[in-house]
């Protein structure tokens, strides 16, 4: 839907100027805005007893974990995120879709840290400390880092690329 999701538009910052380091933060706020409002009104439904009972067992999961561990599993996500983004240049409708599909599935499946849902765990779980702040700027720099990374290296591959296509 082309909406600025900031997991999805973090790895194409090597492909624009500085300002739009300003644009992914707007964006990254508003995403938190966006999932804890949706997250919060979710919580005074039938539904909200269970989703906070889930939601405090991930929630310790993540706030017990160790730092590198939270930034590894943020990079994994990355690049599961970066691929569903770079998977719509397939031409093939059916592609795209596939792509995107399989990329949210492993990072779900996988465990792999996702900042924005991450927020949404902490609203369920009306967990507000230090330590949950801490962990979501860990998931934020790992996302950050798992995306930029992979757009380095499919930018890497292209160059290498087409200087092996210049030589033949």
């Amino acid at each position: 839907f082309k909406l600025f999701l900031f997991t999805g538009k973090v790895g194409l910052v090597l492909n624009n100027k500085p300002p739009f380091i300003l644009d992914l933060l707007i964006g990254l706020i508003g995403n938190f805005i966006g999932i804890a409002s949706m997250c919060g009104l979710m919580s005074l439904t039938r539904f909200g007893g269970g989703l906070e009972e889930v939601a405090i067992n991930v929630v310790n999961s993540k706030v017990n974990d160790s730092w590198y561990s939270l930034l590894i599993l943020g990079i994994f996500c990355g690049f599961a995120i970066y691929l569903a983004v770079k998977g719509q240049e397939i031409e093939n409708y059916l592609g795209k879709v596939i792509m995107c599909f399989l990329a949210i599935v492993i990072f779900i499946a996988c465990g792999f840290e996702h900042c924005v849902a991450g927020v949404g765990y902490f609203v369920y779980a009306k967990v507000f400390t230090l330590k949950g702040v801490l962990a979501i700027l860990l998931m934020i720099i790992g996302n950050s880092i798992g995306s930029i990374l992979l757009d380095a290296l499919f930018k890497l591959n292209d160059y290498l690329k087409k200087k092996e296509d210049k030589r033949s």
